[in-house]
């Protein structure tokens, strides 16, 4: 099942950043990108291809197969709504900065504004029923998580109480988890008819990677969460000493002009 598999960029011998694929049942890893330097990557809704943006030459956005030998294709990414007609993503604007964003994937696929406004908004992200979107916005002096109808307008609801980033819907569309610092939250959420949230509560803390637009990710069931583990380099042990005598005198010499050395 695709839904058990991750795809996530990681770093090669040529220090550039690719996507690779987890299977966690088969414990496997495939590299399917070389040298594209991607972000935002993320599944298709129907699983079979995955999408991301690359860094090289210009952002653009490009897709390819789950499996095989596949060549990547120009592509929308970024958050799919469920029936894989839209991505909602981030767009800069020299007015008002980072705005939200919603693009048709088939047809005219011309961008749509969403949300623009003076703050920045930031990781939109489709619910499970297509109807809501969660995202990022500092418009009260920090990062909060809020929830809009889309495609609107209508009423926002202010998800997050202490900070928070990273939104992810549960795919059962009950919960809404995003991350407060070193604290992974979760917010009970009715969907329908109307949209309802809960007080947030703890899942869990660690001292994990923050990096990106997404640094953790949620298994189908939400009960288990795949998160980045900073990993710190180690020096080599000192396995010998060098003991150099008469250094100043050897640097006389190689410092001094010919003349001087008799030659």
């Amino acid at each position: 099942d695709h839904r058990d598999l991750h795809s996530f960029p990681t770093r090669r011998s040529s220090d550039l950043t690719d996507v690779w694929v987890q299977d966690l049942e088969r414990g496997t890893l495939t590299q399917r990108t070389f040298g594209a330097e991607p972000e935002q990557v993320t599944w298709t809704p129907d699983g079979k291809r995955i999408a991301y943006g690359s860094r090289r030459n210009g952002k653009r956005a490009f897709s390819l197969p789950r499996e095989g030998n596949g060549e990547p294709e120009p592509s929308a990414f970024g958050s799919f709504s469920p029936d894989g007609r839209f991505v909602a993503n981030v767009q800069g604007n020299p007015e008002t900065g980072l705005d939200l964003w919603v693009q048709p994937v088939s047809g005219n696929k011309t961008l749509q504004p969403f949300l623009q406004t003076k703050f920045t908004e930031a990781g939109p992200k489709f619910s499970p029923d297509g109807r809501w979107i969660a995202y990022g916005s500092d418009e009260t002096g920090q990062s909060e998580i809020f929830v809009r109808p889309y495609p609107g307008p209508g009423k926002k609801w202010q998800i997050s109480t202490e900070s928070g980033v990273h939104a992810i819907w549960s795919r059962n569309g009950k919960e809404l988890f995003y991350r407060n610092g070193q604290k992974w939250m979760s917010v009970a959420v009715n969907l329908s008819p109307e949209f309802t949230a809960e007080k947030p509560r703890l899942l869990f803390e660690g001292p994990y990677a923050l990096v990106g637009s997404q640094s953790y990710d949620v298994s189908p069931d939400g009960q288990r969460f795949l998160v980045l583990e900073p990993v710190e380099k180690q020096l080599a042990p000192v396995t010998h000493l060098n003991v150099v005598l008469n250094w100043f005198e050897d640097v006389k010499k190689k410092v001094a002009p010919a003349a001087v050395q008799g030659r």
